[in-house]
């Protein structure tokens, strides 16, 4: 029987874009800081070794001028909002509390409109009510505050933001 030729793969230039791919847009013409070419779903050991390279792409990366850095940092300001209005119980209750939408939020000075959090808004919103819930609870590690100041906090992260916080330090 004659053998069938596998279809050529199509390429998906859009199908790996990293944290860094918006600077392409904001500031055309300066190097990406950090764009993904490793998909997460290789493990953990890839997305590590991913990480690495984005955290070393960053600390080679020429400065930004200022202009250019407002506007990275509003774009991303409102991607950060956006996930937690839409992921998050905590932050989606305050918004709605506060009579906001994400789109409300547009750069850093609107910051200023949103209610303060404080530990005991956090402490009632419960152990996963202040996590995204795009990530499992096994994927976190639970830390707690001394609570010099009162009653400890209990704080979730997930493994993968621990992991690129001890490559940051190293």
């Amino acid at each position: 029987p004659a053998r069938r030729r596998r279809p050529e793969r199509q390429e998906r230039p859009d199908r790996h874009r990293g944290r860094g791919d918006d600077l392409a847009r904001i500031a055309p013409g300066h190097p990406s800081p950090a764009p993904s070419h490793l998909p997460l779903r290789l493990g953990r050991a890839a997305a590590m070794i991913g990480a690495a390279f984005r955290l070393a792409r960053v600390l080679r990366a020429p400065r930004l001028p200022a202009v250019d850095l407002a506007r990275l940092r509003d774009a991303r300001l409102r991607s950060v909002v956006a996930h937690a209005c839409a992921h998050v119980p905590y932050y989606r209750a305050l918004f709605r509390a506060a009579g906001l939408s994400p789109q409300d939020v547009r750069t850093v000075a609107d910051l200023a409109r949103l209610p303060v959090s404080t530990k005991e808004d956090l402490r009632r919103a419960g152990a996963g009510g202040a996590v995204s819930e795009a990530i499992r609870p096994g994927e976190c590690r639970t830390f707690h505050t001394s609570g010099t100041s009162g009653t400890p906090l209990a704080i979730r992260v997930a493994r993968d933001e621990i992991a690129y916080r001890h490559m940051v330090d190293f």
